[in-house]
């Protein structure tokens, strides 16, 4: 049973018709009919959306072709009784700013490597504290010591508690910031396609006949990565109807990902080729302007000769287009 065949029968077996589904999505029912024949696989954010709705039975679409630094010991108990002298108080916030500084620096030098290291330090300091702070308390009791101190213990635990705290906290917004730092998303490309090249392309022209019939709002996205040197480089053939380019692309390495936006319009099918690179992974999103549903098919080649026959023929579109 194809996949196509699988998500017909997780429709009916919920009670939905193809009307229904679209009308849930936000799609229209030809986008539905598409996916049950195989011609095309929903994008991201719809199949997210089909999951939500057929939960178990949306099946999966196949894949395309820190050890620490040594942390300050705790302040031992106090040996006597009596309070801290007050003239040493207010040193005590100094202190704990300086251990949540020293820790950030060091939290965030490891998540230059890997976040999940200073992640994990930070969990094993967390632990360190309250097993420290279990022993003190019970110690003292045992002993028979008032509860007036036993405070000293919790409190100093609270403190070490909020200087790993914070400096987990400093360091995530640090690692983000490197992260997107890194990304370096540009549009290295945004070329507009004759019409003529893509109909001498047999295997592309086609599947856009197949799958994006006169009349029909939508956008088709072809292609795949190519070799970058370093980072990421990934060349999409644009086949748009029903909509007006060329569309704006923004970078949103936040969200890992390009936004394209369509103008609504326009009669004539348009076709554009887009060149994307950055430093990370990236997905590609589509919408049209004042409409929140993303859209935008992705054909699925029926067999490695027609997807190898769609690759040969993009690699000649970007040659002609960029010798």
């Amino acid at each position: 049973m194809t996949w196509g065949e699988q998500l017909a029968e997780a429709r009916r077996a919920h009670g939905f018709t193809q009307e229904e589904l679209a009308e849930r999505l936000g799609v229209s029912r030809q986008a539905v009919a598409k996916w049950e024949r195989d011609a095309a696989r929903p994008g991201p954010a719809n199949a997210r959306a089909l999951r939500d709705l057929l939960g178990e039975d949306f099946p999966a679409p196949p894949a395309p072709s820190p050890a620490s630094p040594t942390p300050e010991p705790a302040s031992p108990a106090p040996a006597a009784d009596t309070p801290a002298a007050p003239p040493a108080k207010p040193k005590r916030p100094r202190r704990w700013l300086a251990a949540a500084g020293g820790l950030s620096l060091l939290f965030c030098l490891l998540s230059l490597f890997n976040y999940l290291l200073a992640a994990s330090l930070g969990v094993w300091l967390l632990g360190l504290t309250a097993a420290g702070v279990v022993f003190g308390a019970v110690s003292r009791t045992a002993r028979g010591q008032p509860w007036q101190n036993v405070r000293p213990v919790l409190a100093l635990g609270i403190r070490a508690a909020g200087a790993v705290l914070a400096a987990l906290a400093v360091s995530a917004l640090f690692a983000w910031g490197v992260w997107v730092g890194r990304a370096q998303y540009r549009v290295t490309a945004l070329e507009p396609l004759d019409p003529a090249l893509l109909a001498a392309c047999p295997a592309l022209s086609a599947s856009i006949e197949a799958t994006l019939p006169p009349g029909e709002t939508e956008a088709l996205v072809y292609g795949g990565p190519v070799p970058a040197g370093e980072g990421v480089a990934v060349q999409y053939l644009l086949v748009a109807r029903g909509l007006s380019g060329p569309p704006a692309v923004r970078p949103q390495p936040a969200r890992y990902r390009f936004a394209l936006t369509w103008q609504p319009g326009g009669d004539e099918m348009q076709a554009w080729l887009l060149e994307l690179r950055g430093g990370r992974d990236f997905a590609l999103e589509q919408r049209i302007v004042g409409q929140q549903e993303p859209i935008g098919l992705v054909p699925v080649a029926p067999d490695s000769q027609t997807q190898t026959a769609w690759q040969t023929e993009l690699a000649e579109l970007w040659e002609a287009v960029r010798p």
